[in-house]
């Protein structure tokens, strides 16, 4: 090998999901002594994440948490349509409308609005998005995908509480992003 690092392998399934093991070599200078390999239980952050030091809210990471500003609750009268179990339901229907079968279905309800994660064939969400659109009753706001695991949040801004736009915004982007590293690497 001309180039300098950590050699190692990684496995991998065939369709899609995160590394299921893996081992580092070397030697000297290039061998990892703590390859950050290992499986945590759902919820707990992956091995190689456990070890950092945990975030300190000085300078750019304070700026970070200012710009993003504090969680959103969901309005006190809440259509049943943008509740979890509405959510929930809205998806299965407008799957089974269009003959979409997903592998799995789940709901992040940390804050408001509330964000739907499917895992499904890779061609399918473009149908799953179809058959919700066609209800108009809800609005694409943002996806995160890849692998056939996409996040998406589908609260109409209408029922966004007025003087949350801009966190809900904001907020959005980096939970999306979260929920759906959650859910591709427990899939």
């Amino acid at each position: 090998m001309t180039a300098e690092g950590y050699p190692h392998v990684s496995f991998y399934p065939t369709s899609f999901g995160g590394d299921f093991g893996g081992i580092y070599f070397g030697h000297g200078d290039w061998l990892l002594a703590q390859n950050g390999f290992g499986h945590s239980e759902p919820g707990e952050p992956p091995a190689s994440q456990a070890a950092e030091a945990p975030a300190r809210l000085v300078g750019a990471n304070r700026a970070l948490l200012a710009y993003l500003g504090n969680p959103v609750d969901a309005p006190a009268a809440l259509d049943p349509a943008y509740t979890p179990a509405g959510l929930r339901e809205a998806v299965q229907s407008a799957a089974a409308q269009a003959g979409v079968a997903l592998r799995k279905i789940a709901i992040e309800e940390s804050e408001f609005p509330y964000l739907i994660g499917v895992i499904c064939e890779r061609d399918d969400f473009a149908k799953l998005r179809s058959s919700l659109e066609a209800l108009k009753t809800y609005e694409f706001h943002g996806t995160v995908s890849g692998h056939g695991c996409v996040i998406f949040h589908l609260t109409p801004r209408r029922v966004w509480p007025s003087d949350a736009t801009q966190r809900i915004d904001r907020r959005s982007s980096v939970r999306m992003e979260r929920f759906y590293y959650q859910l591709e690497t427990r899939e």
